[in-house]
């Protein structure tokens, strides 16, 4: 099984019912299979079913279940682009996530500066 989908729990309700594509993300689970999921027009209307066992390795029967949506394949990942392209929110959201994880985001070019200079401090000493 090579690809990887991004699916919501067996009987998970409907993603309209449910409040939409922002509130379904933090649900979503990868699952392996050989076979991107397709919907049909009725599917996203229903609960979240399970796909053909064969679909999926031996012990995912129980999470191959499919919500209803259409994908598209990018590299190794079945992407459903509602879900996961439609982002919602406003931009001072975005600026008040960036303003908390400012220092984060200022220290750790620095630390990876420190890492690698004591990597090579290491190699220099110990190399033959």
């Amino acid at each position: 099984h090579k690809l990887a989908y991004f699916t919501l729990p067996l009987n998970h309700k409907p993603i309209s019912k449910s409040g939409g594509a922002a509130a379904v993300r933090s649900s979503l689970e990868v699952v392996c299979t050989s076979k991107c999921p397709q919907g049909t027009p009725d599917a996203l209307a229903r609960n979240c079913s399970l796909r053909e066992t064969d679909l999926c390795p031996p012990g995912d029967t129980s999470r191959c279940t499919w919500y209803g949506g259409n994908t598209t394949q990018v590299a190794f990942y079945c992407v459903d682009i509602q879900i996961i392209g439609d982002v919602e929110g406003d931009a001072q959201q975005w600026l008040q996530d960036l303003r908390a994880s400012a220092a984060w985001l200022a220290a750790t070019p620095v630390i990876a500066a420190i890492f690698g200079f004591c990597f090579l401090g290491f190699v220099h000493r110990c190399g033959a």
